[in-house]
């Protein structure tokens, strides 16, 4: 459950994944897999930043 409830987080706070969340119900996902999608985003975003300047992405 800890990963829906950062993408709750995210989804009402950050301001680049914000949008995100909104266009996936529109879509007709349910709130859980939205949340969950909006959370991976989040982790892809953060091991872009954590990667090697130069490092090709595995």
């Amino acid at each position: 459950m800890r990963g829906c409830r950062r993408g709750l987080d995210t989804a009402r706070w950050n301001n680049v994944l914000r949008p995100h969340y909104p266009q996936l119900r529109a879509g007709g996902k349910p709130a859980k897999v939205a949340y969950i999608a909006v959370a991976r985003k989040l982790v892809i975003c953060l091991n872009a930043l954590l990667r090697p300047a130069g490092a090709p992405a595995a």
